[in-house]
């Protein structure tokens, strides 16, 4: 099963958000211009653009996968803790180690099926970890996601 950090962000309604722009931007290439201000994030969220959401901003201004696009709206800066992306890492690994919890499998010699599962089926990570999110949900997301 894939969980990214973003989907981590979505779940516990938190960004970590600290600060914000408004105006107009464009993604050419994969670039985020105007760079001016995103100096030091690592994270940003896009909001009025066709692919909002939380995005990984790389050193060289570069949203990996991005579509070129130009917009008017805000790009939000953030920075979650470090003691947060430790903990995103390792729901990352438990859930790269889980079969899809979707997912039910049966066989019998030569007789296989997969089918969704019933309930009382796996643990999905929101389960498993809520004790260690706790700490970091909100009840309302600044950020839309």
């Amino acid at each position: 099963m894939t969980i990214t950090i973003p989907d981590i962000m979505r779940e516990i309604r938190n960004c970590f958000p600290v600060a914000v722009m408004d105006g107009f931007w464009n993604v050419s290439g994969g670039v985020l211009s105007p760079a001016h201000g995103l100096e030091g994030s690592e994270f940003v969220a896009l909001e009025g653009s066709m692919q909002d959401g939380v995005h990984v901003l790389t050193e060289d201004f570069i949203l990996p996968g991005m579509l070129d696009e130009s917009w008017h709206g805000r790009v939000w800066l953030l920075q979650p803790p470090a003691d947060f992306l430790k903990l995103c890492i390792q729901i990352i690994d438990w859930g790269a180690r889980q079969p899809d919890p979707g997912l039910h499998s049966e066989s019998f010699g030569a007789y296989s099926r997969t089918m969704l599962s019933p309930s009382g089926g796996p643990l999905a990570w929101q389960d498993v970890f809520a004790s260690a999110l706790r700490p970091y949900r909100q009840m309302f997301s600044e950020v839309r996601i």
